[in-house]
């Protein structure tokens, strides 16, 4: 994905920069709140009190994740994703539920 790519085009070039890496990671947050919001639709999933605990989960989830992994950048100064990672298969999922809950949603 393109998300991927840039940071490691920056570090390539050596335009990486601390700010560069705040922006990235900002932009990364937000986008994370609107992939929860697609999976809420996706799944079908109303504002009624049996779906609270589901959007819950599927609203904190990916942000627990984020946050977690950008901890321990912080700290070890390195991003390791293990093989299965959100910025490259978790957006191929996303994309995937979205594309079956059309064909099969008509």
């Amino acid at each position: 994905t393109l998300d991927n790519m840039d940071g490691k085009q920056a570090r390539k070039t050596g335009s990486s920069s601390p700010l560069g890496l705040l922006f990235d990671h900002g932009c990364d947050a937000i986008n994370s709140i609107f992939g929860s919001i697609t999976w809420i639709c996706a799944f079908g999933l109303s504002s009624s009190p049996q779906h609270y605990v589901h959007i819950w989960i599927m609203v904190f989830a990916p942000m627990l994740a984020f946050y977690v992994a950008t901890w321990e950048e912080y700290y070890t100064h390195k991003l390791v994703l293990p093989i299965f990672n959100g910025p490259s298969e978790g957006l191929l999922l996303g994309a995937s539920v979205n594309l079956m809950s059309w064909w099969y949603g008509r």
